[in-house]
C-alpha cells in the first residue's frame, strides 16, 4: 500500500512509521478474501434440500441459515479455517524477518557512517 494513502486515510502524521500498519492492512485485505471464500464454499456445500426443508417448516431465511445451514456448514469449514489461520501465522513471521533485515540494513548504514 502506498504510504501516502495510508497516512491520509488513517490521519497519521508524515513522520509516523507505518510499516506495521501497512502489514496489518495488507494481511487483513489478503486474508479477508480467503476467509470469505472458505465461508462461501462451506455454505454452498450444504444441499438445497436442507434450506427447502427449513422453509417448509416455516422458518425465515435468516432462521434457516442460523439454525440449519450454518451449523452444518461450520463442520465443513473448520479444517480450512484452521489451516488458513496457520498460514496467516506463518506469513506474519515472514513480515518479522523482512523487518529484521531492514533493521540490520539500517544498522549497517549507521555503522559505516
Amino acid at each position: 500500500m502506498s504510504p501516502g494513502f495510508l497516512q491520509n486515510v488513517l490521519g497519521l502524521s508524515p513522520k509516523t512509521d507505518i510499516r506495521l500498519i501497512s502489514a496489518m492492512v495488507a494481511f487483513s485485505m489478503f486474508e479477508a478474501a480467503y476467509y470469505s471464500e472458505i465461508i462461501r464454499a462451506g455454505i454452498q456445500s450444504i444441499s438445497r434440500g436442507q434450506s427447502s426443508a427449513a422453509l417448509a417448516l416455516g422458518m425465515t431465511h435468516w432462521q434457516s441459515m442460523r439454525l440449519v445451514i450454518l451449523p452444518q456448514a461450520f463442520r465443513a469449514m473448520v479444517p480450512l479455517l484452521l489451516t488458513q489461520g496457520i498460514v496467516l501465522f506463518q506469513d506474519t513471521s515472514l513480515v518479522y524477518v523482512l523487518s529484521l533485515a531492514d533493521f540490520f540494513r539500517t544498522a549497517s548504514h549507521y555503522w559505516r557512517a
